[in-house]
């Protein structure tokens, strides 16, 4: 008893090396441990297969990553480009088609027939003013109206008489004086008519109905078709006339002011085609044709003006005018055509400062211990980019035919290039 209780400890380390020793060599304790081991190296493996991984301008993703990330890809192509010229620009009325109306007598304004917005066709009322003058200028009219009548048949009567021998040629001659004076002063008084802005009927109409020769009232009418843009008169309102009351345009032709840098004048001339675009309306564009270019480079900014001439209508079967003077735009001009160039769409392109680059396929190279999971690697290359349209864009260098680019979602690649460098 005295032994045991001396070497007790020494007892129970065996007794723990036996149970140790039966697990071993049951499995047990080699089997529990083995999985875990392996649960342990399966998930580091898959933490890391998530994360893409940067070498230098190849960026590397799993192919789970490819699928979320939502990638497309698309070779390198051909396609005719037309070259343009871009310019901001702004939407002005045709000076040519657009009255400054102004009253012809100075008179006081008895009513307003058309207001800011509403159409008005050539002819067409604006407001009525009421003058004295006018007044005065019917009953001019209208009296040496009569007095021409007398003098013809006055005269008429004496060459009657003369040629029956009852009067003397001088006084034929006086008469005949008298119907003369009598004519000018009529076309005189209907010539300052005209001025007032009477037609040929209205003057007719005086003729027949010389009760208006009391009345001192006049329309004030559009000399154009078009729409009133301003109004600036009352009711009431003493007008003059140097006073413009209201301006109409005919909006459904416009200019649009652009400039171009000097180093474009050569590819520039009159006739080109060109296309407006405006930004609160991204699905229309407008054609158009250059009419004009400027004949002096301004100083300071080293441009050219540039006109272009617009139909304000989006299409043949939506006539309705939308282009509003003052409205900014951005103008297209067609200066040639780039015919068979290597093209990709402008959405692969990725812009960092004034570089451009793309991402292209590299060939993905199959993980080593799972055959069923693939990698894709794609090299960031930077590329000479040339024309541009249509949602293409020519490049210059950079690429070869047939190479497969990234043309959606690049962004994502270029921020865990971004992120790597961060990183580092």
């Amino acid at each position: 008893m005295n032994w045991v209780r001396q070497n007790l400890a020494l007892l129970g380390l065996l007794l723990v090396l036996i149970v140790i020793g039966l697990l071993f060599g049951t499995g047990n304790l080699q089997l529990r441990w083995s999985t875990q081991h392996a649960e342990r190296e399966d998930g580091d493996e898959a933490i890391g297969s998530q994360q893409p991984r940067v070498a230098g301008d190849v960026v590397t993703i799993d192919s789970s990553t490819f699928e979320v990330s939502k990638i497309k890809l698309a070779p390198v192509g051909t396609a005719s480009l037309p070259v343009t010229l871009q310019a901001p620009g702004e939407v002005q009325l045709s000076p040519d088609r657009m009255a400054h109306v102004t009253p012809q007598l100075a008179g006081i304004i008895r009513s307003i027939v058309k207001n800011v917005g509403e159409t008005v066709a050539k002819g067409e009322t604006l407001c009525v003013v009421e003058s004295a003058e006018l007044g005065d200028a019917r009953a001019s009219y209208l009296a040496a109206l009569s007095e021409r009548g007398f003098a013809e048949r006055n005269y008429e009567r004496w060459k009657l008489l003369f040629e029956k021998g009852l009067r003397t040629q001088n006084e034929l001659y006086a008469t005949e004086t008298d119907f003369t004076r009598a004519k000018i002063k009529l076309e005189s008084t209907e010539a300052r008519l005209h001025a007032l802005g009477f037609g040929d009927q209205a003057i007719s109409d005086l003729k027949k109905n010389r009760s208006q020769a009391v009345s001192n009232r006049y329309a004030l009418r559009s000399p154009i078709s078009g729409v009133v843009l301003e109004r600036n008169l009352t009711v009431g309102q003493n007008v003059d006339t140097k006073d413009q009351l209201f301006l109409v345009g005919d909006i459904s032709v416009v200019w649009v002011q652009a400039v171009a840098h000097e180093r474009d004048l050569s590819q520039l001339h009159t006739g080109l085609r060109a296309t407006v675009h405006v930004q609160s309306m991204p699905n229309s564009s407008f054609a158009g044709t250059v009419t004009y270019l400027g004949q002096q480079v301004d100083e300071k900014t080293r441009t050219i003006p540039l006109r272009i001439v617009v139909r304000n209508s989006r299409s043949l079967a939506n006539p309705s005018l939308v282009l509003r003077p003052g409205l900014f735009t951005t103008v297209e001009v067609d200066l040639s055509t780039r015919r068979q160039v290597r093209a990709i769409p402008e959405s692969a392109v990725q812009t960092e400062a004034d570089r451009s680059y793309v991402f292209v396929e590299v060939k993905p190279p199959t993980a080593g211990n799972n055959p069923n999971s693939r990698t894709y690697s794609f090299q960031r290359k930077r590329v000479a980019l040339g024309a541009q349209a249509n949602g293409l864009v020519e490049i210059v260098d950079g690429l070869a035919p047939g190479e497969r680019v990234v043309v959606e979602n690049a962004f994502l690649l270029s921020a865990e290039m971004e992120k790597s460098n961060v990183e580092e």
